[in-house]
């Protein structure tokens, strides 16, 4: 392996690792966010399926309380991750509670990293076991709207 590949993947598993831990300990969302916004650049994008992309540190902080409003006990386990040429690929389960109902659902996040900070993540996973759910949570759902409709405007 080269020095700039093993760099490289030395980078990315530092960061991986940091990525476990703040998903691990999931919320509240201002504990979320302190902990991936010494992780991200200033002008950081998040894109992932129901959303419009969010940017900066004002869209991480969008993303955590309308996630974590909707499942406080949300939390993440890093199954694997591997080194990509731009950054990292994460592949994480996600569970928590939905209008009283446990949920668990995987993703996978394409991040790209620049010196080491996460510029973009790109969520891949389906919605649709989501949909139902909301269907039966009215409450829930409305959240989970109303933060889609809130991004979608750039609030």
């Amino acid at each position: 392996m080269s020095e700039v590949a093993e760099d490289a993947r030395t980078v990315a598993g530092a960061f991986a690792e940091q990525f476990a831990a703040g998903w691990a300990a999931g919320g509240p969302a201002d504990r979320f966010v302190e902990h991936f916004a010494r992780l991200s650049a200033p002008q950081l994008l998040l894109i992932q399926p129901l959303s419009p992309p969010l940017r900066g540190l004002a869209g991480l902080r969008t993303m955590a309380e309308q996630l974590f409003e909707a499942m406080p006990d949300l939390r993440g386990e890093v199954i694997r991750w591997g080194p990509s040429e731009d950054g990292v690929l994460i592949e994480l389960t996600l569970r928590g509670t939905l209008a009283g109902q446990p949920m668990e659902w995987t993703v996978v996040d394409r991040i790209v990293l620049r010196n080491g900070l996460m510029v973009e993540r790109r969520s891949y996973f389906d919605p649709l076991p989501l949909i139902p759910r909301m269907s039966r949570s009215p409450r829930a759902a409305l959240r989970l709207v109303r933060g889609m409709r809130k991004r979608k405007e750039g609030r």
